[in-house]
C-alpha cells in the first residue's frame, strides 16, 4: 500500500526521491517518496526561458565598471541641470525684464521631468531600454542648446521644459537599466553608489 503523501492530489505522475522515516501510527521505518512532478516541459515554460534571457544580459567585469561610470555621469548631468541656474536667476530677472514669470525658469524644468517619468517607464518597456536612454539624453541637451541661446525669457522656459523631459528619461532608464543588466547579488551595491553620488552631487551644484 502506498503513503498518502505520495499521492498528487491532481493526478500528475511523480518523480519519488527515496527517505526513510518513522511511521507515527505503527512504531517502524517506512520508506516513502517525494512527491516531485515529472514534467519535462517546466524548464522551457516562459519564467524559466524569461530568468534565462535576462541572465544571458547580465555585465560583469570591465563591461559593468564603464556602464556603472556611464549611469554615473547621466544621472549627474540631469540632477545639475535642476540647480545650475540658480545663482543666474537675479541675472535673467534683469536682463530680459521677466520678474514674473522668473518661477517658470526653474518650474518647468521639474514640472516636465515629473510629468514624462510614466511615459519614459512605458517607453522603457516596449523598446529597446538603449535607444531611450539615447533618445533622454539628446532631449537633454536639446533643451540645454535652446536655453543657452535664449533673448527673452519665453524662449528660456522652453528650453528649461525640455531639458526637464530629457532629465526624466535619464533618471527612468538608468534606473531600469540597472535592474535589466546587473545580477541581483551586485544590484544592491551599484544602486547604492548611485545614491551616494547625489550626496556628492549637492555640494557641486552651483
Amino acid at each position: 500500500m502506498s503513503d498518502p503523501r505520495c499521492i498528487d492530489s491532481v493526478s500528475t505522475p511523480v518523480s519519488c526521491i527515496p527517505t526513510n522515516e518513522k511511521d507515527p501510527k505503527f512504531g517502524h521505518t517506512i520508506h516513502i517518496e517525494n512527491v516531485l512532478p515529472e514534467n519535462p516541459d517546466l524548464e522551457n515554460t516562459p519564467t524559466k526561458q524569461f530568468i534565462q534571457h535576462q541572465e544571458r544580459r547580465h555585465i560583469k567585469g570591465r563591461r559593468l565598471f564603464f556602464a556603472f561610470w556611464g549611469w554615473v555621469i547621466t544621472e549627474f548631468m540631469g540632477g545639475l541641470g535642476g540647480n545650475m541656474l540658480s545663482p543666474a536667476l537675479p541675472v535673467v530677472a534683469s536682463q530680459f525684464n521677466g520678474l514674473g514669470k522668473l518661477g517658470w525658469v526653474s518650474g518647468a524644468y521639474y514640472m516636465t521631468q515629473c510629468a514624462c517619468m510614466l511615459l519614459f517607464g512605458q517607453a522603457l518597456a516596449l523598446f529597446n531600454g538603449k535607444y531611450v536612454l539615447i533618445s533622454a539624453i539628446v532631449f537633454f541637451m536639446l533643451g540645454s542648446a535652446v536655453s543657452g541661446a535664449a533673448h527673452n525669457i519665453e524662449t528660456l522656459i522652453v528650453g528649461r521644459a525640455i531639458a526637464g523631459i530629457g532629465a526624466a528619461g535619464c533618471w527612468v532608464s538608468v534606473q531600469t537599466t540597472v535592474a535589466e543588466l546587473v545580477d541581483l547579488k551586485s544590484r544592491p551595491l551599484v544602486l547604492g553608489l548611485l545614491e551616494y553620488k547625489m550626496q556628492c552631487q549637492d555640494p557641486a551644484d552651483p
